[in-house]
C-alpha cells in the first residue's frame, strides 16, 4: 500500500536529472547510418554516440537558429567549438542576443531562460515556419544535466555572463559590464555530466551538423575541433542549392519544403529534416515521400510493365536512389522530446503536390534511371519466371503432340505444324520412332524482343519449348534437348509465311547458338507442296507456282493438277513424299537476319513499306 511518505515531489532540477530520457531522450548509447556531405559529396557514416548527449547540443544549436530566424540577422553566422579532449561545447551566434533585463519575476531574463522549464518566446500561435524550439525546456535541460554552464550574452553595448554549476544547483550572480563595441549575440559553454548519462558525441557528428545548418537554414559555421596536441577548423557555407555539387539530383521545391532525388544506393532510402533538424528515425514526411516517389515511377511505367507482364516492387523503384526531404514547418509534432521522428502535421498533401507538378523534371533529366530500373526488373521477372518454369511440371499431355519414341534422341525429327487438321496424316506418314509432331493451331502471338516472362505466359510458346525441353534465358545444349532438328511446316500463303518467320525469331532471339552456320542444321522449313500433278500413281510436287509454271511443259495431259490450300490438303502420300525425301530447307542465322527481322516485327513502319515497294 502506498503511503504518504512514498509520494516524492521532485524539482524541476531533480526531475530531469532523474529521468533525463523523458526530456532529452535515451541515455543508451546505440549506433545509427547518417548522410555526410563533404565537398559537395554523400558518403553514409556511422556513429556511435548517446541520443541525449547529441540532443542537448542540437537544444542549444536549434536556439541560435531560432534566434536569426525570428530577428532576421543580416549576416547570421555560428560557431560552434568542441574540445574533445574533455567535451566542452561552446555555441556562439551574433544574433540580437538573449535580454539581460530583469524578468517579471524580479530574477534575470537569462536565469529564467536557461533555469526553469517552460520558459521562452516561441509559444505564440503565429509561429514562424522553421523555427525549432517548441516547449520551453530545451536550454534549461542541457543546463540542468551539465556539470558547469556559462551565458555570456552581448547587448546593448553590454556584456553579461552567468555561471551555472552542478546542474544549476549553484547559480552565481550575473556579472553585467559596458563594452565599447556594437556586437550582439549570445554565447553558451557548458559541459554535460556523465553522472546524469554518459557524455558521448562523435567529432564527426559536429562536421555532419555544421553541414546540415549551413544547407537548411544558410547560416555559415564556423566548427572548431579542438584536440590536446592540435585543432581542426571547418567553414561550412554551403546553400541548399550548392551542397550537393558532386552528385546528380533533381530538387522540386515549394516554399516550406524541398526534396532532391539523388542518383545514389543506400541502405536506408529516405531521410528528412524539420526546421534543420535531422531525423534519426524518420517520420511521416519520410514515408509519404517515398510512397509519392514509388507511386509516381509505377504510373509512368505502367505501360511498359503491362505490356512486358513485369512485376515491380518498392524496393526496386527505390534501389537506385536516396530521398532527401527537408521541411520547414510551424509547430512539428515529435514522438518525443528528443526530436528524432517526426509526426506531424501531415505534409501529405504538400508532397503530393510537389510531385504531381514536378515529377516531369526527374523524368526529363534521369531516363538513366529509368533504362536502369527496367533492366533490372526484366531481369528479375525473367528468373523468376524461368525458375518457376523449370520447377513446374511437364504437362503429361498437349493436345496435337505426337512424340517420337527412339532412346537415342541424335537423329530425331521434330515437326512443328501450322494447324491442327495435318494431325491425322502425320500419324500415319511419319516413323514413329524417329519424328515427332507438334501441331499449333490459331495464330502465335509476336514473340519480337519478348522477354522471358512475356514468353512464359504464353501458352502455345510453353508447349513449343516444353516439347523441345529449352527454356528462355538458358544456353541451349543439344545433346540435352528432346529434339536433334526440328522442321517448321505451314501453309504456302500469307500467314504460313507470317508463323514461320516468328518462329524462326523464336529460336533466334533466345537460341541462337542453335542457329549458327559452323555447327550441323538445327532448324529447318518444310517445302510443302504448293501444286501437285498426279496420276494413278505418281505424285509431282511443286512448291511454288512460279516452279510450276517453268515445268508444266513437261506435264502430259494425263496428268491433274491439284492446288494445296493448305497442309490439311495434303495426304498421306505427300506427307510421306516430303519426310522421306527430307523435303527441307534448312535455317541459319547471318549478319542480315536481325535486319530482316527487325523489319518483319519492328516498330518501324516505314522499314516494311519500303521493303514492300522494293518486293
Amino acid at each position: 500500500m502506498t503511503n504518504e511518505v512514498d509520494i516524492s515531489l521532485l524539482s524541476q532540477r531533480e526531475h530531469v536529472r532523474k529521468r533525463p530520457s523523458m526530456f532529452v531522450g535515451s541515455t543508451v548509447q546505440t549506433k545509427a547510418t547518417v548522410p555526410h556531405i563533404e565537398d559537395g559529396a554523400i558518403t553514409f557514416v556511422e556513429i556511435e554516440y548517446v541520443p541525449s548527449s547529441i540532443r542537448c547540443v542540437n537544444e542549444i544549436i536549434e536556439n541560435s537558429c531560432d534566434e536569426h530566424i525570428r530577428n532576421q540577422t543580416l549576416n547570421p553566422i555560428l560557431r560552434i567549438t568542441y574540445y574533445t579532449h574533455d567535451k566542452i561545447i561552446t555555441i556562439v551566434d551574433n544574433g540580437s542576443g538573449v535580454p539581460i533585463g530583469k524578468h517579471a519575476t524580479g530574477l534575470p531574463t537569462p536565469q529564467v531562460v536557461y533555469g526553469y522549464l517552460g520558459s521562452g518566446s516561441n509559444f505564440s500561435d503565429d509561429k514562424q515556419a522553421g523555427m525549432q524550439g517548441q516547449n520551453g525546456v530545451g536550454g534549461a535541460c542541457v543546463n540542468f544535466c551539465s556539470k558547469f554552464f556559462t551565458v555570456d550574452i552581448n547587448r546593448n553595448k553590454k556584456h553579461y555572463q552567468q555561471k551555472f554549476f552542478n546542474g544549476a544547483e549553484t547559480i552565481k550572480d550575473p556579472v553585467v559590464h559596458r563594452t565599447t563595441h556594437n556586437e550582439t549575440g549570445t554565447s553558451i559553454t557548458f559541459q554535460l555530466d556523465d553522472e546524469v548519462f554518459v557524455n558521448n558525441i562523435p567529432s564527426v557528428w559536429f562536421k555532419i551538423k555544421a553541414n546540415e545548418i549551413s544547407r537548411t537554414f544558410n547560416i555559415p559555421v564556423y566548427l572548431t575541433l579542438k584536440h590536446v596536441d592540435n585543432e581542426e577548423t571547418y567553414i561550412s557555407s554551403e546553400t541548399s542549392t550548392t551542397f550537393l555539387k558532386q552528385e546528380n539530383y533533381t530538387l522540386l521545391t515549394d516554399v516550406n519544403c524541398e526534396i532532391y532525388i539523388i542518383d545514389k544506393q543506400s541502405e536506408q532510402k529516405s531521410f528528412g529534416w524539420v526546421n534543420g533538424g535531422y531525423l534519426f528515425d524518420g517520420g511521416t514526411c519520410c514515408a509519404d515521400t517515398s510512397r509519392k516517389f514509388v507511386q509516381m515511377v509505377t504510373e509512368y511505367l505502367a505501360p511498359t510493365i503491362t505490356k512486358e507482364k513485369l512485376k515491380i516492387s518498392k524496393d526496386d523503384i527505390l534501389e537506385f536512389v536516396t530521398l532527401f526531404v527537408n521541411l520547414k514547418v510551424s509547430d512539428p509534432l515529435y514522438d518525443s522530446q528528443a526530436k528524432t521522428r517526426f509526426k506531424g502535421p501531415s505534409q501529405k498533401t504538400l508532397i503530393d503536390k510537389i510531385f504531381d507538378e514536378q515529377f516531369k523534371l526527374f523524368v526529363k533529366k534521369n531516363p538513366k534511371y529509368f533504362d536502369t530500373l527496367l533492366t533490372t526488373i526484366r531481369n528479375k521477372s525473367n528468373k523468376r519466371a524461368i525458375q518457376q518454369f523449370d520447377k513446374k511440371v511437364k504437362l503429361q499431355y498437349i493436345e496435337g503432340y505426337l512424340k517420337a519414341t527412339a532412346k537415342d534422341r541424335t537423329n530425331t525429327w521434330l515437326l512443328i505444324n501450322e494447324g491442327l487438321s495435318a494431325a491425322s496424316s502425320v500419324v500415319t506418314a511419319r516413323d514413329p520412332e524417329l519424328i515427332g509432331s507438334l501441331s499449333v493451331g490459331g495464330k502465335l502471338n509476336n514473340i519480337h524482343e519478348c522477354t522471358p516472362a512475356q514468353l512464359l505466359s504464353m501458352q502455345k510458346i510453353i508447349d513449343i519449348m516444353n516439347v523441345i525441353g529449352l527454356v528462355p534465358g538458358k544456353f541451349a545444349k543439344r545433346e540435352e534437348l528432346n529434339y536433334n532438328h526440328i522442321v517448321i511446316a505451314t501453309d504456302a500463303d500469307p500467314d504460313g509465311d507470317g508463323m514461320f518467320v516468328n518462329l524462326v525469331n523464336l529460336f533466334y532471339q533466345n537460341w541462337p547458338e542453335l542457329l549458327v552456320k559452323q555447327k550441323e542444321p538445327f532448324l529447318y522449313r518444310m517445302q510443302a507442296p504448293n501444286i501437285v500433278a498426279v496420276t494413278n500413281k505418281t505424285r509431282i510436287h511443286f512448291h511454288t507456282k512460279e516452279q510450276f509454271d517453268a515445268n508444266k511443259h513437261k506435264i502430259k495431259t494425263k496428268y491433274e493438277v491439284e492446288y494445296m490450300k493448305g497442309l490439311g490438303s495434303m495426304t498421306i502420300q505427300d506427307w510421306k513424299m516430303c519426310l522421306e525425301g527430307f523435303n527441307f530447307l534448312p535455317i541459319f542465322s547471318d549478319d542480315e537476319m536481325k535486319e530482316w527481322l527487325s523489319i518483319f516485327f519492328g516498330d518501324s513502319s516505314d522499314k516494311r513499306k519500303e521493303w514492300l515497294g522494293k518486293c
